[in-house]
Order: C-alpha cells, then structure tokens, then sequence
C-alpha cells in the first residue's frame, strides 16, 4: 500500500500533509503496533464521520475541512490505542466549529453522534436521554476529548484555519 517516489518509501497519506518526515515515518498508532492499513481505516472513517455529522449539524464545509484538519493532526500525536477515533472525530467538530466561529451546543452535538452512531450500527432511531448515563458518559468524553486536543495542537490553529478551501468557496461565490 505504500508508495515509492524517487527511492524514498512512503505512506498513502503522507504526501498530502506538511509535517516533518519523523513525525510521518511512524506515528504513535504504528509504534503501538496498529497497522498502516488499520490506522488508514480509522483515519479515513473518523473523517467521514465529522463530515456526516457536520452535514447534520448544517454546520458549512469550512468547519468541516477544520474538524477533520484538526482530527488527523492530533492522531499524528497519539496513539489510536489510547484515544477512540469516534471521540477524537466528535471533540475535532465541537472544536472546529468554535475556531471557525459557528459554535453548536455541546448537547447538539452529542445528538447528532449519538443518531450517526445508531444508524452506523442498525439500529432503531432513537432520542438520547438528557441526564441519562450515555449522555453523561459521551459528554465527559466530549470535553475531556476537546482538551486534548488543545493541549496536544499547542492551542495554535491559526495556521490550521488558512484552508484553500476558504479561498476555491469565495472565488465560485465571486463567480455566480
């Protein structure tokens, strides 16, 4: 699965970031004994979740491209043995959505992951109960989770913010 670019091995996701090759050579999640195509497939579905969730959220694409910005930098810091990409992929939207200054309540947010997750699992849609034990359980894990992530990140995410995303949405806006 990895790719060869003038005698040098890489990862499939490492020409598409700017981190240092120590960092890409063997993550956290590697060096815990996860495999590249395992941490591929959690990273890819952690993504996908923030962008389903984002959707439902109807939060714009731009917190999306934060979220899932701040998602995949963070598990270049740690382990995914340490830290569920369902909770990383949950705290990097709560997050994201904040930096980019469209704030959802913390109680949306749980909503919204605990349908996605149910309907993920085949299961029956129903409401999650405010008070109730998940909801304690998936909120602790929520603000403990966003914690980390602001810890970890250095609380600097104005060079993470700079999406060429912003720009492409202006110039089509411009352009209609």
């Amino acid at each position: 699965m990895a790719t060869e670019t003038a005698g040098v091995e890489s990862t499939p996701w490492d020409s598409d970031v700017l981190l240092p090759d120590e960092i890409l050579r063997e993550s956290p999640s590697a060096k815990d004994g996860v495999t590249a195509e395992v941490e591929l497939a959690h990273r890819v579905w952690g993504a996908e979740l923030a962008q389903e969730a984002a959707i439902l959220l109807r939060l714009p694409q731009v917190v999306t491209c934060t979220a899932q910005n701040l998602f995949h930098r963070f598990l270049y810091r740690k382990s995914l043995r340490r830290f569920d990409a369902f909770a990383v992929a949950m705290g990097a939207l709560f997050l994201a959505a904040k930096i980019e200054e469209r704030p959802k309540r913390l109680r949306d947010v749980l909503f919204v992951f605990y349908h996605t997750h149910r309907k993920r699992k085949g299961l029956p849609h129903k409401v999650l109960e405010v008070g109730g034990v998940r909801y304690q359980t998936w909120k602790d894990a929520l603000v403990k989770t966003e914690r980390h992530l602001l810890k970890e990140l250095g609380f600097m995410f104005y060079s993470i913010c700079d999406h060429p995303h912003k720009f492409i949405l202006y110039y089509v806006r411009t352009l209609d």
